[in-house]
């Protein structure tokens, strides 16, 4: 067997017996790691048995970490103990069938190391509401905030270039929201995505699977909601110093706009620097392309609250809220993708 070849990587939680089997079948023509995520002693036994399966690697969590942090451990020790060109990720549910896992196999091994290959069900037919409901919902989600077509966002079954694995390495989250992450952080080091239709196969109508589709939702955009509270607090802060300069001190609304957006700026910048994106590549460069944004969303919004208040008669206060609102996406998306980008490791 090539030492080259991708290696099928199973992040498992309390599977039921027939995981066994699977993973028989699986390393019938591959090698298989496995994670067992701490499911507990009742599950020795069945994770010994799998151990024992020629061409197959059972690693342990101690305790139940989540899917994302099986998934790490399996990538780390993938990379330091093997010269695998790639990992391919499967479900211990068995959701995945083992032509589709070879598909991705052969397309991961044949490439470059170029694209992040993606297994994506087609979703029709008898499906789950969950999995209908939560794989619609991220993608709508992922598209509009991230920029990004992904029609399976939620797919176990992924073809993860050796380039790649060390990138995904460094993601903090530790549960479902990885695999999301994994998708954000393969668009902002250049990787195209590439997809692979495959069965939908749902087991049990789905009751094996520990996606929650509201909560784990929730957990991916996370960032977002991150972004909305930095808001609010900006928000805040500029309200503030505007009413006490234009309605306090009677200051004209030009200069009471600059005081106003000055402090809101120091205060907005650190919050989405430090609490939103979490950005850690130094201050100079992001603050210096932060500026540039708030001059030039100072002067558009200057010139919308004065249009509002001046040709409609709408009340400055109310003229200002419309403004702002009305470039929120817009400065979100600027910020998300030019300003707090992550820069790819040298």
């Amino acid at each position: 067997m090539n030492a080259n070849a991708s290696i099928l990587l199973i992040p498992a939680y309390r599977p039921s017996v027939a995981f066994r089997d699977l993973c028989q079948k699986f390393a019938s023509d591959c090698r298989l790691v496995v994670v067992d995520d701490g499911s507990g002693n009742s599950y020795a036994d069945l994770f010994q048995e799998i151990g024992e399966i020629p061409q197959v690697t059972v690693l342990q969590n101690a305790v139940n970490l989540g899917k994302g942090a099986a998934l790490k451990h399996g990538i780390n020790w993938i990379l330091c103990h093997t010269s695998a060109s790639g990992v391919v990720t499967a479900d211990c549910d068995g959701q995945h069938l083992k032509e589709d896992v070879d598909s991705v196999r052969a397309l991961l091994d044949r490439g470059r190391g170029e694209s992040f290959i993606l297994g994506v069900r087609g979703f029709d037919g008898k499906v789950p509401f969950r999995s209908r409901f939560g794989n619609g919902l991220t993608k709508l989600l992922f598209k509009f905030f991230v920029g990004v077509g992904i029609s399976d966002t939620q797919t176990g079954l992924r073809g993860i270039p050796r380039s790649l694995m060390f990138h995904v390495l460094g993601i903090k989250a530790n549960r479902y929201d990885y695999e999301l992450s994994m998708l954000v952080v393969a668009k902002d080091h250049g990787f195209r995505f590439q997809e692979v239709p495959i069965q939908t196969v749902y087991i049990d109508d789905n009751r094996g699977s520990h996606f929650n589709p509201v909560l784990d939702s929730m957990r991916i955009y996370f960032v977002f909601a991150r972004f909305l509270a930095s808001s609010l607090a900006t928000m805040v802060a500029d309200y503030l110093v505007f009413s006490i300069a234009f309605l306090g001190f009677h200051l004209a609304l030009f200069p009471s706009f600059l005081w106003a957006r000055s402090f809101a700026v120091v205060v907005n910048f650190l919050l989405v620097k430090k609490f939103v994106f979490r950005f850690e590549e130094g201050t100079i460069q992001p603050l210096v392309k932060f500026l540039g944004l708030v001059g030039v969303m100072l002067g558009v919004c200057y010139w919308m609250v004065l249009s509002l208040h001046e040709r409609f008669g709408i009340p400055v206060l109310a003229a200002k809220a419309l403004a702002e609102g009305s470039m929120y996406l817009g400065n979100f998306l600027i910020q998300r993708e030019f300003i707090f980008r992550q820069r790819k490791p040298t």
